[in-house]
């Protein structure tokens, strides 16, 4: 339609329209020109974030060059490289460095890694995001903290680390960490084998209570650690996984927190078993010694054979410090009776039932009737498992006993009787003993020998 036939009213419309136009254009230049400040405004606050960072910060596109460096890292390199490729800038390389994480950054990932720059050999934590423009595009941001220091602790605790362990796993003392409930935290290989086991798993696995051969010490030790915070060289047994005792000295300290709190024990155990057993071998050669000095001095002055042989029962229990001691007479009966004729010590009517004879069955089989019918030493070291004393197992053990030893009284080859001495504790007579109380049984024998000699004289 040409201009000139439009209509007034047309017209109107139209100018209406172009005024409609003309306030949209307006409104949108408005919000272009706020949200051109907006985002100024917000880059301001981003980049005084960037500058407040203790650390380096730079900004790379997909193609590797820099968008941006804080002052920090401008500083750092010495200029402002913008527009540089970022692994000639900073790493002066003619290509992508090879630990490049960006195909990762540009997915949409953010990726943490540490690094030894080659640059001035610091170590680097870097933390690596994408930036989303609002256009779409992606860059890459890179938060660099120099954690030299950090790392160097690090090094300097693993090597301390290293050096404990070392020392740690390779003294030959056992060493230890427990739980005050007694559960294992730690032990070094010299511990685990010095108490059987096979690895430190296995030994984690049990309580330390249970390696307690008396659970009662446990306790003790526990109370005095409790109280003192420290405690040296106590001396306890404890059970091996094979299930054999072993001696140790136990020294140990409580840690605790700051709030008083006991965290654990530590602490090492040294094995002494040779030591308590060298000791335990002395002090019976010594005990039979006294014993056998004193039952000599009482042969010299002894003038009746009932009151020898009480006094050389009383003499071996208070001077040997046996816990039995009685002599038995060989019956010439029909059935071989052995008869008790002395004792002393803790007896509590145990010979009113031992019923034994010398003869070739079950009652003459046990270390009397065996020594008497041989003419040989005989020694029970453990009377819970020997076989051969059964007949009298439950009344011995009653009453404590646990190792004896028959001794023959021989006079011309024919046993007169036998001298038994019972120990409260098994595997008591060892071969130095033995020898001893063999020469104490000649001398009571001799003596039993001269005073029937002289009674008869004197009939």
């Amino acid at each position: 339609m040409a201009e000139a036939d439009k209509t007034q009213e047309q017209l109107l419309s139209e100018l209406a329209e172009l005024r409609r136009k003309m306030a949209e254009l307006e409104a949108a230049e408005t919000r272009h020109h706020r949200l051109v400040e907006a985002w100024r405004d917000l880059w301001a606050q981003y980049e005084a974030m960037i500058e407040a960072f203790d650390g380096l910060i730079y900004i790379c596109s997909q193609n590797y060059e820099i968008e941006f460096m804080n002052r920090r890292f401008t500083e750092f390199i010495g200029s402002y490289l913008l527009g540089q490729k970022c692994y000639k800038a900073l790493h002066d390389r003619d290509s992508v460095c090879p630990w490049c994480v960006n195909a990762a950054v540009f997915r949409g990932e953010k990726v943490s890694w540490e690094i030894l720059s080659p640059r001035n050999n610091r170590w680097y934590h870097v933390v690596n995001t994408p930036i989303h423009h609002p256009d779409g595009s992606l860059s890459k941001m890179a938060m660099i903290t120099d954690v030299t220091e950090r790392k160097q602790a690090e090094e300097a605790l693993r090597q301390s680390e290293e050096r404990y362990r070392k020392l740690f796993d390779g003294v030959p003392v056992g060493l230890y960490r427990t739980t005050p409930e007694g559960q294992f935290l730690d032990a070094n290989p010299a511990l685990v084998q010095m108490l059987g086991y096979k690895h430190l798993k296995s030994l984690t696995r049990i309580n330390v209570a249970d390696l307690y051969v008396d659970p009662a010490q446990r306790q003790r030790w526990q109370n005095l650690l409790e109280r003192k915070g420290l405690v040296r060289d106590f001396e306890l047994q404890l059970r091996r996984a094979d299930g054999t005792h072993i001696w140790v000295v136990n020294s140990a300290r409580a840690v605790r927190a700051d709030d008083g709190q006991v965290l654990y024990y530590e602490g090492s155990l040294r094995d002494i078993t040779q030591r308590q057993q060298a000791e335990e071998k002395l002090g019976r050669t010594t005990r039979a010694l006294k014993t056998l000095s004193a039952c000599n001095h009482a042969l010299v002055h002894a003038t009746e054979e009932s009151a020898f042989l009480e006094d050389i029962c009383r003499l071996i229990v208070e001077v040997g410090g046996y816990r039995l001691a009685w002599v038995g007479q060989a019956l010439p009966d029909e059935d071989q009776t052995v008869r008790p004729v002395a004792q002393a010590g803790f007896e509590k009517g145990y010979l009113k039932t031992v019923n034994i004879t010398w003869a070739d069955t079950e009652r003459g089989r046990g270390p009397t009737g065996t020594a008497i019918r041989t003419g040989q030493t005989c020694i029970v070291q453990n009377m819970t498992t020997d076989p051969a004393y059964a007949p009298w197992r439950a009344e011995a053990l009653r009453r404590g006993y646990a190792s004896s030893i028959a001794l023959p009284l021989l006079e011309q080859g024919q046993a007169l009787g036998a001298l038994n001495i019972y120990a409260k504790e098994p595997d008591a007579f060892d071969d130095e003993e033995v020898k001893l109380l063999e020469k104490l049984a000649r001398s009571v024998a001799y003596g039993i020998d001269t005073l029937r000699a002289r009674a008869e004289l004197k009939n």
